[in-house]
Parts: C-alpha cells; sequence; structure tokens
C-alpha cells in the first residue's frame, strides 16, 4: 500500500514539473512556448533585366487573352520588337508626365530582343472597322473607328521590357480587330552614363551633379526611366533633367518631378559642349 501510495505521489510531482516546463519565462501564464514573430522586410523591386516580363505581376495592367486577329507574342516583322502582351491599362497615365488617372486603356508589353538599345520606336497596331450607330427611326449616324492604335517608346535597354499605353488614350474596346502590326525603330550602339565626365547620384529629393572635367558644358541631359513590378519599365516615356551651362569642376542640383530612389534607374546622360 506504501509503495503504491508512493507511485502516485511522484507521478504527480512529475506532472506538475512538466507543465511548470511549459510556462513562458515572463511568468503571463501561457501555456506554450513563447514564439517571436520575425520583422517584415519590403523586398524592393529589381531594376529590369533580360529575363522577359512577369505579366501577371505589372500593376494595373490586365492581359487580353481573346482573338483579336492577332496572336500574341507577337513578333514585328524587320525589327527586334516583341509584343509579348496586349491588354488595358488603369492607373496613372505616364506617357506625357502629367499622371492623369485614366481607366481600361489600351497598353502593350514590348520586348527589346536586340543586343542593341532602342533610342526611339513608334509601334503601329492596324485596324479599320466601320460602325453604323442608329439613332432614331429616320436619323441613322455612321462613324469609323480609329484605323490606327500608337505605343511610343524610347532609351529601351537590349533584352529588356516596357508596358506602353496608347499614345491618345483610347480604350480597350471588346470587339477591337487588329489586321496587322508595324513599327519603326531607331537603335543605338550603347547608352553611357559619361562617368568619366560627370557624377550624378539622388540625394534629398534631387539629382546632384558634377562636372569632374576642366571642361565647360553648354548642357548636360540625364535620361532616366521608371520601373515596377514585372520586370519592366513603367510607360515608354524616358524623363529627362536637364543642367544648363555646366561649368568646369562645378556641382549642381536639379529636382525632377518623376525621379524615386528606389524605381528609377539613369540609363543616358548626354553632353552638349
Amino acid at each position: 500500500m506504501k509503495k503504491r501510495l508512493l507511485a502516485l505521489l511522484l507521478t504527480a510531482l512529475l506532472m506538475l514539473g512538466i507543465f511548470a516546463g511549459c510556462t513562458d519565462s515572463d511568468n503571463t501564464g501561457s501555456t506554450g512556448p513563447s514564439v517571436s514573430t520575425p520583422d517584415f522586410v519590403e523586398v524592393p523591386i529589381a531594376s529590369p533585366d533580360e529575363s522577359g516580363a512577369v505579366i501577371s505581376k505589372i500593376p494595373g495592367f490586365t492581359a487580353d487573352t481573346q482573338s483579336r486577329g492577332v496572336n500574341f507574342p507577337c513578333e514585328i516583322e524587320d525589327n527586334n520588337l516583341v509584343i509579348t502582351a496586349f491588354g488595358s491599362y488603369t492607373g496613372d497615365y505616364v506617357e506625357d508626365g502629367d499622371d492623369e488617372a485614366v481607366e481600361n486603356i489600351m497598353a502593350i508589353v514590348v520586348q527589346n530582343t536586340s543586343d542593341k538599345p532602342v533610342q526611339y520606336a513608334t509601334v503601329t497596331l492596324n485596324t479599320a472597322e466601320d460602325e453604323t450607330t442608329a439613332t432614331s427611326a429616320e436619323d441613322t449616324e455612321s462613324s469609323e473607328k480609329s484605323s490606327e492604335y500608337t505605343f511610343v517608346l524610347s532609351t529601351l535597354p537590349a533584352g529588356c521590357s516596357a508596358l506602353v499605353l496608347e499614345s491618345a488614350k483610347q480604350t480597350c474596346d471588346a470587339d477591337t480587330e487588329f489586321a496587322g502590326i508595324t513599327a519603326s525603330v531607331t537603335e543605338c550602339d550603347a547608352l553611357s552614363t559619361k562617368s568619366d565626365k560627370v557624377s550624378i547620384n539622388f540625394e534629398d529629393g534631387k539629382l546632384k551633379l558634377k562636372n569632374l572635367t576642366d571642361t565647360d558644358y553648354r548642357a548636360v541631359y540625364v535620361r532616366y526611366k521608371n520601373f515596377t513590378d514585372g520586370n519592366v519599365f513603367m510607360g515608354g516615356i524616358t524623363y529627362n533633367a536637364s543642367f544648363e551651362s555646366v561649368t568646369a569642376g562645378e556641382s549642381y542640383e536639379y529636382e525632377p518631378a518623376h525621379f524615386f530612389e528606389d524605381t528609377s534607374l539613369i540609363l543616358m546622360v548626354e553632353i552638349v559642349e
């Protein structure tokens, strides 16, 4: 009997010890182990590379999968541009620098498959559709839809992609059919930031430029583009920061309206001597 009571006592002491070991070190009465929550770390957006656009991740863009007479992706004949996706865009209209809010306008994702940068290009989606709209039994109005949709892009590095918005802000109608695609493309040998002649950095909301040479320049133009999720440049537009009368050895500042520390990339510097 004594042995049985001793065994029961030892079992009880053992169970108390187990539960005592499960309480938090701060003695709050919790019966589970303390779990530390890691701090959230925001992953920065990487500048576009040659791996191609990730269409589903491009903000504001919805790819169109219906048949429109042209299948996408689509290589444009006689040049090195590929339209990897066509669709609609809702968001800020960046192509004219005004950032007006727009809805459901035409947009394309273009990739430069050349080994040279595109300096300037115009892509045209051609279509011609006649439409007759009856306004009353006696009055019939005939109208013709636009026969072309234009997309303009500049300073697109080799291999990279851009989301380009229709230049006249035309909407993406469900019944639009395309008859063909043409493009006019001007390439350049390289994009140079002239780092041996000028230094450029972004600080306190300003682009700061210093003339590293003993030569006076009439002007220095800093060309930059913005990029976004989906491995694309945002818009065909290239922004320009102008520095006039740049004296040898001197430093200058420019407060840009569209330069952002984490999502802007200086692609080219032009110097006018």
